[in-house]
């Protein structure tokens, strides 16, 4: 069930509607307050304007992985071997079958890029032109990757993989400006989200344990470990630049005050 919290964390309400009827995978939001949310009930579906029910559901293929919603208002997931593009207004699925195992997707905010993860070490970068994906750049990897993330304000993109390495990358030529450096949990990496400024870059993992980089101070690495004690953190989301909101398998959300 998706729940909506007050920002303050006094208020929360059930959103009502054609609820999920498994488990959810993964919920994502852009600027404009569209809300996706994706399930094991192999479903995509969409929160109404104020955020009180849910108002379209898609039927998928398979079972997704992940989703990002554009600026824009298009939805884009990763579902089975396959990319879905999902237009708001239109109410139409379009899928890209790909040669690759994807494990995770990112859009920059203006949805002209995605970022697919992939379980064969790479991530690939496409275009977007209408409904049209071409390869833009595919970045190797030290391992399989389990996370991408951009910065809303379109200067960085950072990867995760299942060495624990979190990889910075500066935009738009993707050179990468902390190869090696961020390796700092101890468990698979589950969540990675950049501030609205781009200044902060944060990430948990199933170690319980959470991170903030610095994309323009690299050597400098705040770490709080145990943020939920003895169970896998498993995603967060800012709510401000100074903001951040980390969730975890003990049922909790938490809420961090970030001034580095």
């Amino acid at each position: 069930m998706v729940v909506r919290w007050s920002v303050d964390g006094r208020e929360m309400n059930n959103i009502t509607g054609d609820n999920h009827t498994n488990q959810i995978q993964m919920l994502a939001s852009n600027s404009r307050g569209v809300v996706a949310s994706i399930g094991l009930d192999d479903t995509l579906r969409l929160l109404n304007s104020s955020w009180e029910s849910y108002d379209r559901v898609e039927k998928l293929a398979g079972q997704p992985r992940d989703v990002a919603v554009s600026d824009s208002n298009i939805v884009f997931l990763v579902c089975g071997s396959s990319v879905c593009m999902y237009r708001e207004q239109q109410g139409v699925l379009v899928t890209h079958p790909l040669d690759f195992e994807p494990t995770s997707i990112a859009v920059l905010p203006q949805g002209t890029q995605i970022a697919v993860g992939g379980k064969d070490n790479k991530t690939r970068i496409f275009a977007v032109d209408g409904t049209a994906l071409t390869v833009l750049r595919i970045l190797e990897q030290k391992d399989a990757v389990t996370r991408v993330a951009y910065s809303p304000d379109g200067r960085f993109f950072a990867s995760a993989d299942n060495m624990k390495n979190v990889t910075c990358y500066q935009l738009p030529n993707f050179d990468p400006i902390s190869r090696d450096m961020w390796r700092y949990h101890a468990g698979s990496i589950t969540g990675l989200a950049f501030s609205p400024d781009g200044k902060k870059l944060a990430s948990v993992a199933i170690d319980t344990h959470l991170m903030i980089y610095q994309p323009e101070n690299i050597t400098k690495v705040t770490q709080v470990k145990g943020a939920h004690p003895l169970n896998p953190a498993t995603c967060l989301a800012w709510l401000d630049n100074d903001t951040l909101l980390t969730g975890g398998n003990d049922c909790c959300l938490r809420k961090w005050n970030v001034k580095c």
